[in-house]
């Protein structure tokens, strides 16, 4: 997130810090990055860092319905990960770091979770950014480790592409006549919606279809990351790193592919030569598709409810507009996609 959250106060976060892995901060700096998450650097004594990740447990919906559920979800990808590091040797994978009793969060309140991990020198990338052929060819190849490995035990799993959170854009589409209120952006939202409906709709039916022929021939899963976008991407002296683990899982190996793609052919040749798998590009289109729809079922569901404009708000509105308008997802610089 691009903001600081007053949900959220600096004290507390030092607090939960100390008790439970005792670092010993001396300073906390808020880091405006990320969608869903808050994001700190924490400084100790002798200038030792590290990275905080505050998880909203509200913006979770691919772990389930409700805080409780998603807490469970979000442990057990956090675990996941750090089996990835430590058992299975993979060294880009940028796990948190357990506490004194070996748990991957601590829950602050109700509503959010507290996450400690290395702090990495390097440069992030940023959504939409170009990658030049050299990067595309090593995170190829972290992709392909990645999805060679062997899977820790209890990592989540996908049941191959699905819209997160669809129960909220349908009520959404369902309840458009109404006034809504929530925020700034909520009457604009249900206004374009609603000039929308059937677009959406008919997306929502496409994507059913295309579901529908991959899960009648379903390839054996393997672990993937779920987000290997630019943001997820730190260049350090050692290479790339991969960060954000909470939406690792099993599944296809499109779900990690698609964000790649340039439509060219060169990123499934290059995978499957890697690999020896084959690539479905039906598969690569659907998983697109359901990012797109679950990032407008994400929104929608956010700028519902009461809200300020801010920057974070501001910029789901503009990914509203885009999606409408099919000009989203574009991970990577490269052509759209268009529904």
């Amino acid at each position: 997130m691009r903001c600081p959250s007053a949900d959220i106060p600096s004290e507390n976060v030092v607090e939960v810090l100390d008790a439970n892995w005792q670092l010993g901060v001396e300073v906390l700096s808020f880091v405006p990055k990320g969608a869903g998450a808050y994001h700190w650097v924490a400084t100790a004594e002798a200038g030792r860092r590290w990275f905080i990740t505050g998880d909203d447990l509200d913006t979770k919906p691919w772990f389930g319905p409700d805080r409780e559920t998603v807490l469970l979800g979000l442990n057990a990808a956090y675990l996941a990960a750090h089996g990835l590091k430590v058992t299975a040797g993979l060294t880009f994978v940028v796990a948190p770091i357990p506490t004194l009793t070996g748990a991957p969060t601590v829950r602050l309140d109700d509503r959010y979770t507290i996450a400690v991990l290395a702090y990495l020198d390097g440069d992030s990338g940023h959504w939409g950014e170009p990658v030049s052929s050299d990067e595309r060819q090593e995170l190829l190849e972290l992709l392909a480790a990645l999805h060679k490995a062997t899977a820790p035990t209890d990592t989540p799993a996908r049941s191959s592409p699905a819209v997160a959170g669809r129960h909220h854009l349908e009520g959404a589409l369902d309840q458009l006549e109404q006034v809504w209120a929530g925020g700034p952006y909520t009457e604009p939202m249900r206004e374009e919606l609603l000039r929308a409906r059937e677009l959406v709709a008919g997306w929502l039916r496409q994507f059913d279809e295309m579901a529908s022929r991959l899960y009648a021939s379903t390839p054996p899963a393997v672990i993937t990351h779920g987000e290997p976008h630019p943001a997820n991407l730190i260049k350090g002296a050692e290479g790339l790193s991969l960060i954000d683990w909470d939406t690792v899982a099993m599944d296809r190996v499109e779900r990690d592919l698609w964000m790649l793609d340039d439509g060219t052919g060169s990123v499934v040749a290059i995978y499957e030569e890697l690999t020896g798998r084959a690539v479905d590009p039906l598969a690569l289109i659907a998983y697109r598709r359901a990012w797109a729809l679950s990032d407008l079922a994400i929104i929608v569901t956010q700028l519902r409810r009461p809200h300020v404009d801010d920057e974070d708000t501001k910029r789901s509105w503009d990914s509203f507009i885009r999606i409408l308008a099919c000009e989203e997802p574009r991970p990577f610089d490269g052509p759209i996609h268009a529904f």
